[in-house]
């Protein structure tokens, strides 16, 4: 009798001990449900209205990175008691969740950092052609310096959106995010252009 008593104790602890841990897998069939709702037209749409910013994406990188951290982490087999609780295929399963929202940030940060260059590298260029420019009528004269007056108005804008770029590729760094070697190199020349321009403002500056 106590034999039979002591196998239905340690069967029912394994239960219990079992169920228990089951239970710590209920937030993974939350985190499953709720990054299939991540959709990379909506987050375009909210970065191209500044509703996401890039703390934002940090954050989510960050989250998803974490979740397949954590899902890899979850023991391929644990024993409870008498019973021994398999997950590896629980893990097959759940692991492509956060790999998916991954995959769609990686694609969708490069394309956003292309739209910010552009626009940054279109305009740096076209101040330097103009500063650079020697003019040789008055009229040419007095149009630079009207350009230059226009430039510095908005001279903390460009710092600001440099350093959104500059910002925006430490991210993707950080975060092993592939980025086209075209782009790279398209980034790697706006540095020194940006540089330029700053430079020659303040020699203009320093020489009114």
């Amino acid at each position: 009798m106590a034999l039979v008593s002591g196998l239905k104790d340690a069967i029912n602890d394994a239960f219990s001990t079992c169920n228990e841990y089951l239970q710590t897998f209920e937030p993974y069939r939350d985190l499953v449900i709720e990054n299939e709702q991540l959709d990379p037209q909506d987050m375009w749409e909210d970065a191209e209205k500044g509703e996401l910013v890039l703390d934002d994406f940090a954050s989510k990188l960050e989250t998803y990175g974490g979740q397949a951290a954590n899902i890899k982490a979850i023991y391929d087999v644990k024993e409870c008691g008498i019973i021994e609780v398999n997950a590896e295929r629980l893990k097959e399963m759940i692991a492509p969740s956060p790999a998916a929202c991954l995959e769609k940030l990686e694609v969708l940060l490069p394309q956003l950092a292309i739209i910010k260059q552009k626009k940054l590298l279109d305009e740096v260029s076209i101040s330097n052609s103009k500063l650079n420019h020697k003019p040789t009528e008055v009229s040419e004269f007095v149009s630079i310096l009207d350009y230059i007056a226009e430039i510095n108005e908005r001279k903390d804008q460009f710092e600001a959106d440099f350093n959104e770029l500059q910002a925006h590729y430490a991210l993707m760094d950080a975060h092993g995010v592939k980025v086209n070697s075209m782009d790279r190199a398209a980034y790697q020349m706006l540095v020194p252009e940006y540089q330029q321009m700053k430079n020659i403002l303040e020699l203009l500056d320093s020489t009114k």
